[in-house]
């Protein structure tokens, strides 16, 4: 029995690895009680430079509830501060603490361990990888647009926000 297209497909196939290396990585963290998109909300707020929770949503490609959630936990564990924007009281920045500062280094630590052993398993092929995920990002910067034939008002499928994390 052949193969279903859908299986060998290179988009599906990176979801699917996508999926799995997630999970190792969520697996790797557990511990600190943090999960990957906590993860994500430190490394945005590593720049030093406060940040809205909408700016947030939108950059990770996700809807501002979760992060606002996600940063109620990080809140309550001490890994971030939320302050009032001066500029528009409406607004809540988010800044990392030292604490946050921490535990993100921490979880980097378990992420170069998931990169180390990726790079084992391909051994020279590894900078390869780099090669194609470098290019893969760059497909992605522009305004997706919408699969041939995929009729939009109908529903069709385009690819993720461009900067989805």
């Amino acid at each position: 029995m052949p193969t279903p297209q859908l299986l060998t497909s290179t988009v599906f196939r990176l979801g699917v690895l996508g999926a799995r290396w997630e999970d190792a990585f969520a697996r790797s963290i557990d511990h600190e009680g943090v999960r990957p998109k906590h993860v994500a909300i430190l490394a945005l707020l590593r720049e030093g430079v406060p940040r809205s929770q909408q700016d947030l949503a939108e950059t990770m490609g996700v809807g501002p509830s979760l992060v606002v959630a996600l940063a109620t936990e990080l809140e309550t564990s001490g890994a971030i501060v939320r302050e009032r924007d001066a500029r528009d009281r409406r607004r809540q920045q988010l800044r990392l603490t030292p604490t946050g500062e921490s535990l993100l280094e921490r979880c980097e630590a378990a992420m170069s361990g998931l990169d180390n052993v990726v790079a084992e398993g391909l051994g020279d092929r590894a900078a390869d990888l780099d090669g194609a995920l470098a290019a893969l990002e760059e497909i992605q910067r522009p305004s997706p647009q919408p699969a041939p034939g995929a009729d939009r008002s109908a529903g069709g499928v385009s690819p993720s926000h461009p900067n989805r994390i």
